[in-house]
């Protein structure tokens, strides 16, 4: 670490500073996940019916969040593996990207309602949400990491 960008300074150790940071940030990537999901069609799914009864069966693949979580993990991965990689964690700009902006732009919160969601009508359905998301996302860290060294 004698890289002096690497060096954790007075003001990265604030915690005012950086409690502005991740409100500022996470604030922002908040109402860009809420903007997006409110101009997207999120679901993608198949359905399936029994007779005269209502729906027995529904995968429900969110595919706005699905992007948003995806891109996230993206753009996390590329930032930490190239820009911010030298970065003190405790810096005021990395907070803010990191833990505040994309922290509030990604919801792993809404991928588990929503396998909970789908959950109530199908357990592999549900295990299979789950699983698309995770696979999408280590896909996506694996690339945003690559991306950034290059």
């Amino acid at each position: 670490m004698s890289s002096s960008s690497s060096r954790v300074t007075n003001a990265d150790r604030s915690p005012v500073r950086s409690l502005v940071a991740v409100a500022c940030g996470g604030a922002l990537g908040t109402l860009c996940r809420v903007l997006i999901l409110d101009h997207t069609d999120t679901s993608f799914g198949r359905v399936s019916t029994e007779s005269s009864h209502v729906v027995t069966s529904v995968l429900h693949i969110p595919l706005g969040l699905l992007a948003i979580n995806t891109f996230g993990v993206f753009a996390a991965a590329w930032l930490l593996s190239g820009r911010l990689r030298a970065r003190s964690p405790n810096d005021p700009w990395r907070l803010f990207a990191i833990t505040g902006l994309l922290g509030g732009l990604t919801s792993y919160s809404g991928l588990i309602r929503d396998a909970a969601t789908v959950r109530s009508n199908s357990l592999a359905d549900a295990i299979l949400l789950v699983t698309i998301a995770l696979l999408f996302g280590i896909a996506a860290a694996v690339l945003g990491t690559r991306v950034a060294r290059r």
